[in-house]
């Protein structure tokens, strides 16, 4: 979304853009989406209301954005506190909005939700107690703050490098 704003930037500068929009390989950005709701979901919503690079008829400030090649590093300075303060609240709010819409079609389709990354709730089954060809199987890595679960459908390699069918 941001890279014509970081054209033209030197590494130092980009690197002040990329810290002061939280963009880029930080922490901040790994966000839990179920891949039925990324493109179909998040995207389709945000390209709908003008706020994504590719709509039809976009937000002026993305309008902006995508002519701010070549700017001086002031201009882009206060492109990014624009940006800060009037798209981004409007992106988390329709990313908000699209994964709740998600997860009551996923409770009107199923009994039971998909667990996520983040829910309270583990694995249903635990290798020791489930020793075998047990598709529902899970793995359980204690990660000292609490259970972290990796569902079977996630690890589909036997551990040689091919995958199983």
């Amino acid at each position: 979304m941001f890279n014509a704003l970081f054209r033209g930037t030197n590494p130092e500068e980009a690197k002040e853009l990329a810290y002061a929009l939280n963009s880029g390989n930080q922490l901040v950005n790994l966000m839990v989406t179920p891949k039925e709701a990324h493109q179909a979901g998040v995207h389709k919503r945000l390209r709908e209301k003008g706020l994504e690079i590719g709509a039809a008829k976009r937000h002026p400030l993305l309008q902006e954005l995508e002519v701010s090649e070549g700017t001086s590093m002031d201009y882009k300075r206060h492109l990014v506190e624009q940006i800060k303060e009037e798209l981004i609240p409007l992106i988390k709010r329709e990313y908000d909005e699209e994964m709740t819409d998600y997860y009551e079609r996923e409770k009107q389709t199923k009994d039971e939700p998909k667990r996520m990354a983040g829910d309270a709730l583990v694995g249903q089954s635990v290798r020791s107690r489930s020793p075998g060809e047990n598709r529902e199987r899970a793995l359980i890595i204690n990660s000292e703050g609490g259970d972290v679960t990796i569902g079977q459908d996630v690890l589909r390699s036997n551990g040689n490098g091919h995958h199983r069918k």
